[in-house]
């Protein structure tokens, strides 16, 4: 647990997006540039690092389609440690079988003691042949004054080279050097658990739960409504304790997903009240596309209404990295797409957390061809099939989220 807070204080407070600041045209990587993190041992540490990156950042190239972040892992032992089955697997997919199927992870193993004194000077070489917008390096050793002592010749290379606006260095918690960053204790890891419980309520429960709204709709709808919200509530609070893991991290990197996406808008989450107004931040979010609310609804949180179009605009990019972000998410949990056979034969269209499986593992306009099946499969319409309006909700209904907890947009 310990490891997965401190990729989660990771992911808070350096998100890679931090640094892109020249690199986007909008929200849309400038053609050509790249990111990249870099990963010096993979232990635990490492690892869940590496999964926390892969199920919160996800960037757009200038086209639109998703655009996969670059990973370099160095370790004693990377193909017995380092790399996961799934990525090794998951290029090998036959597409035929498949709706699109969405980018696999970048990722470069190599074996190499990190601690060796020339291996500094090697990575220096490889970052400088491969010319990365960016490039961040978690140092994580397992030995506290090794890390130091390898941070501090990176350190002292990156100057000589004149890189250091080119590579930020990250070092495991009780390690100072100057010039890098140290990651916190893993507090934030609390916060994000408790934004997910809001999101799991407000999503997963208020907004879809037909009891509440039958309530209102009744003679004495108000007096009823009020009393079975604090019934749903808890029900919903109860419920968010037995998620498994899977689905309650789920829920956990879609809120850290944020401090990676408004970097892209030039904001940040903090702690603390006062920030941006709601107007404020609409107007750099919508982009030409604004949200339109549906029916005001009984409860905090507001419902908005979506149709089948979602044209080109600041919000819908946002909406592609969401679902890049969450086929990241679900690779990195040792998802594969579910087949078109699965899909149409199996409960659920094929979606099954035992087999890991899920026929929402594709691209963005995979989830078109989605709706459609689906409408076909379970015969309904296919705006009631739609599901890329889930990746809109998130940042349509921030301020709504984010009432109530401890954290403002500045």
């Amino acid at each position: 647990m310990k490891h997965k807070a401190l990729a989660v204080s990771l992911m808070a407070e350096q998100p890679i997006s931090k640094y892109a600041d020249g690199a986007l045209r909008g929200v849309r990587l400038i053609e050509g540039v790249r990111f990249c993190r870099v990963f010096l041992g993979f232990g635990a540490m490492g690892r869940a690092a590496f999964s926390a990156s892969l199920s919160t950042e996800a960037f757009l190239c200038a086209d639109g389609k998703e655009a996969p972040l670059t990973y370099y892992v160095f370790d004693l032992a990377p193909d017995a440690e380092a790399l996961p089955d799934y990525i090794k697997k998951y290029p090998q997919l036959s597409a035929e079988q498949y709706l699109p199927l969405p980018e696999a992870p970048l990722v470069r193993s190599f074996q190499s003691d990190v601690t060796d004194g020339g291996f500094p000077e090697k990575l220096i070489g490889v970052l400088k042949e491969e010319a990365f917008y960016h490039t961040q390096i978690l140092i994580s050793l397992g030995d506290r004054s090794k890390e130091r002592r390898v941070a501090l010749q990176l350190l002292s290379l990156l100057q000589r080279e004149n890189m250091l606006d080119r590579v930020s260095t990250v070092v495991r918690e009780g390690v100072s050097v100057r010039g890098t960053v140290e990651l916190c204790d893993g507090g934030t890891l609390g916060d994000m658990e408790e934004m997910a419980l809001r999101r799991h309520v407000a999503y997963d429960v208020l907004w879809s739960d037909k009891e509440l709204d039958a309530a209102f709709s009744g003679k004495n709808g108000a007096k009823e409504g009020a009393k079975m919200l604090g019934e749903v509530v808890e029900r919903a609070k109860k419920g968010f304790d037995t998620l498994s893991e899977t689905k309650k991290y789920s829920n956990i990197f879609a809120v850290l997903s944020l401090f990676f996406k408004l970097r892209l808008l030039g904001l940040t989450l903090k702690k603390g009240k006062g920030g941006i107004s709601e107007e404020q931040y609409l107007s750099l979010y919508q982009g030409g596309f604004p949200i339109e609310r549906a029916e005001p609804k009984p409860y905090a949180w507001g419902v908005v209404s979506y149709g089948l179009d979602f044209p080109e605009s600041v919000r819908t990019d946002f909406a592609r990295m969401e679902h890049a972000r969450w086929n990241g998410y679900m690779i990195a949990c040792g998802y594969l797409p579910a087949t078109l056979t699965e899909m149409r034969t199996l409960p659920k269209m094929g979606q099954s957390e035992e087999a890991r499986r899920h026929g929402n593992l594709t691209t963005y306009e995979g989830l078109i061809a989605f709706r459609k099946l689906a409408a076909e499969v379970k015969g309904v319409s296919e705006k009631q099939a739609d599901v890329i309006c889930y990746d809109f909700q998130l940042m349509d209904d921030l301020f709504a989220l984010l009432s109530g907890s401890d954290y403002c947009i500045t």
